[in-house]
């Protein structure tokens, strides 16, 4: 099986700055165990896989925000929100909120293209 492998550094609009993270798009769902090697492998702070059918995510990359902004919408009204970390990286995080679900978008730019090969 082939996979792409990107790295970009996330939340940055030059390379060599952010966050460095892989990005494996997927036809199909891989093993856990797969994805869990695949990540260890690259030894990145974050490793997203993602399909076109669906998105699994941790409660440690944006799930948060789905509960944030419409705590905040219902008290402010507000529909957008703007997060950035005040830290030297200072990473930036757009949300959007229509009443029915969390838009959550920030800046990337691609350092690498690899491919994998899971044999």
């Amino acid at each position: 099986m082939k996979l792409d492998l990107y790295q970009v550094d996330a939340f940055a609009n030059k390379i060599f700055e952010g966050n460095p993270a892989a990005v494996v798009p997927l036809d199909k769902w891989l093993q856990k165990k797969i994805m869990q090697s695949i990540a260890q492998e690259n030894n990145l702070s974050e490793t997203a896989f993602f399909s076109k059918y669906a998105i699994l995510e941790d409660s440690v990359t944006g799930s948060k925000y789905t509960k944030l902004i419409p705590y905040w919408f219902e008290r402010t009204g507000k529909t957008e929100f703007y997060s950035k970390q005040v830290s030297q990286i200072g990473e930036e995080l757009f949300c959007k909120y229509d009443l029915e679900r969390v838009f959550l978008s920030g800046y990337a730019r691609r350092y690498l293209k690899g491919e994998l090969y899971i044999v």
